[in-house]
């Protein structure tokens, strides 16, 4: 599992134990009180980085660097691909753009909102206003079938007067109205991330952070879960950024970046012919 699977899962409100039954409105309550203190300005983009840079200590008691001075700007209902080689800082910059993790410097504003000034619980809670994640194992509730896995945050939220019915209605648009009250082993991988993209649609994000969405499935389930990513995205118009190392999947986005070494660089169009060739 990657930092940014495992940090989502622990932090966020409808990564909980299977056990737990939240009652209603009692995520959007929380919401509501932690974020009240702090007023979101009018924002031109859902996402924008300013000179954001990310330093840690390394086991030899060394700096190490692993965000330089990135800047970025994303506007809403667009798609951003995040590609680069392990170890260049992509599943880093993902997490600090969601909030996360926090940078060492530089600023970060998400829905509007300076998340360098936020405590955990703030952050969390404008998370829970407009933010999604697509994770490359999925990350389903396996003790949840089909169903209630994308009721779930729905219900957390409450976004829905019928969470059941606006569940069903996300399954049948993936195809998967025949699989309601299957449990994810009882799916396939592909159906697992149909699934996953279902619930990450639940409640109609603003913006949604996809890690590596196809890296666990052959080509052909991983081209039709692109057609339904790239699909969602056009019809919901909520913002995609994701991080992959598919040169096929990055070029379906409108803007691809590079990270190399910590530097974010704009990807040109030679460099994507030759990437992809």
């Amino acid at each position: 599992m990657s930092k940014v699977e495992n940090d989502a899962s622990t932090r966020d409100s409808f990564s909980v134990s299977e056990s737990s039954q939240p009652s209603e409105g009692s995520q959007t309550g929380t919401a509501a009180a932690a974020t009240d203190s702090i007023a979101a300005p009018a924002a031109v983009n859902v996402l924008e980085l300013t000179a954001v840079g990310k330093t840690v200590q390394a086991a030899s008691g060394d700096s190490l660097t692993l965000l330089n001075q990135v800047s970025l700007q994303v506007a809403q209902g667009t798609s951003l691909a995040i590609v680069g080689a392990s170890g260049s800082g992509k599943s880093t910059l993902l997490g600090i753009m969601a909030g996360l993790d926090l940078p060492t410097s530089g600023a970060i504003q998400l829905l509007g909102y300076p998340l360098q000034q936020l405590d955990e619980d703030q952050r969390a809670a404008v998370r829970a206003e407009g933010v999604s994640f697509v994770f490359q194992n999925f990350q389903l509730l396996p003790g949840l079938t089909a169903l209630e896995n994308v009721m779930l945050p729905l219900e957390i939220r409450a976004l829905a007067g019928n969470a059941r019915a606006e569940a069903r209605e996300l399954l049948d648009s993936v195809g998967l109205s025949h699989r309601l009250d299957h449990y994810p082993s009882q799916l396939s991988g592909g159906e697992q991330q149909r699934v996953a993209l279902a619930r990450a649609f639940a409640g109609e994000p603003k913006i949604l952070f996809a890690d590596e969405p196809t890296g666990n499935l052959d080509r052909n389930t991983g081209k039709q879960v692109e057609d339904l990513l790239f699909a969602m995205n056009r019809e919901r118009g909520t913002t995609l950024v994701l991080v992959t190392h598919d040169p096929q999947l990055a070029d379906r986005c409108q803007r691809q970046v590079r990270m190399t070494d910590g530097h974010l660089q704009d990807v040109s169009p030679a460099d994507t012919v030759q990437e992809g060739s």
